[in-house]
């Protein structure tokens, strides 16, 4: 985890956390997340992410706006300037992964890896 921060921290100056927190923003559907919606999938508490957000906010990554359907919701989106970082802090994380870890294990060891973590999966929603 340092590893793939590190090349994160000193190319884009952001952290893993802030990496993750845009690649669920990219992936919605909408290109955007209610705050509740985004602090569930982050696994962090509402004022960690309302902390977050507000990070990349100031440095105008982030966007967060009143929701239009909820007065009390509270929508974050990335800006154009988040989405031009995102682009390029996935070209490093994807490079980072490779070599850090696909470029080590064969391709009968990542279809052993797939299964097992796609039977977690599984049985990790199932029980939700």
């Amino acid at each position: 985890m340092t590893r793939l921060e590190s090349t994160l921290k000193s190319e884009l100056d952001l952290h893993l956390g802030d990496y993750n927190l845009m690649l669920l923003l990219t992936e919605s559907e909408t290109g955007c997340m209610r705050m509740g919606e985004l602090a569930e999938a982050m696994v962090f508490s509402p004022s960690r992410l309302t902390y977050q957000v507000k990070i990349l906010e100031n440095r105008g990554l982030v966007r967060r706006e009143r929701s239009d359907t909820d007065a009390r919701s509270w929508i974050a989106s990335l800006t154009k300037e988040g989405r031009r970082t995102f682009r390029k802090a996935a070209i490093l994380h994807v490079r980072d992964i490779e070599t850090f870890f696909t470029a080590k294990i064969s391709d009968e060891e990542a279809q052993i890896i797939d299964t097992v973590f796609s039977r977690v999966q599984d049985q990790l929603l199932s029980e939700s």
